[in-house]
């Protein structure tokens, strides 16, 4: 996934005298991020985006001779970030909950989904596209809710919070 840190290992049973395991990728060598530990060479690729995306392979170089011991194709796919919050309601049924999603970036298609342990898969709350009005599902929007996607942003209220609307959003 775009943004995260990839790392490949390859490892050899035993590395020949004079020899050198080494990853090469994208058209180069890429010795400064190749780490070398017990007979096995590992790569690690921080905060990888489409231009990390290729084949990568993992070669013995002995006494000028190349084997390609290992190859691996890395294909990168978008994702967003999933923050993770404990929320708990209080008492009364005045209280609320803003789900805000904002991006620096514009996005043609985006919504809010809740998952519960009791069911089985997602259940989709709130969904639009870029430059329309959004749709609700299963739970009525407050008042704050976004009326209009914009590309980024896309607000959900739930107001009053039951005790049914536990989950992961």
């Amino acid at each position: 996934q775009r943004g995260t840190d990839v790392t490949l290992i390859c490892e050899v049973h035993s590395l020949p005298e004079f020899s050198t395991l080494q990853w090469d990728g994208l058209g180069a060598s890429i010795p400064n991020t190749t780490l070398f530990l017990n007979n096995t060479a590992y790569i690690i690729l921080h905060s990888v985006d489409q231009h990390s995306q290729g084949t990568y392979n993992c070669t013995l170089r002995q006494n000028e001779k190349k084997e390609i011991k290992k190859s691996v194709t890395l294909s990168v796919t978008k994702t967003y970030l999933k923050k993770t919050s404990s929320l708990y309601r209080g008492s009364s049924m005045t209280s609320d909950l803003l789900l805000i999603c904002k991006s620096h970036r514009l996005y043609n298609r985006i919504m809010w989904s809740l998952k519960q342990q009791a069911v089985q898969g997602e259940v989709v709350l709130m969904a639009a596209e870029k430059g329309k009005k959004p749709n609700f599902y299963v739970i009525k929007p407050g008042k704050h809710s976004s009326i209009f996607y914009d590309g980024q942003e896309f607000i959900f209220h739930i107001s009053p919070v039951r005790f049914n609307y536990s989950g992961t959003y």
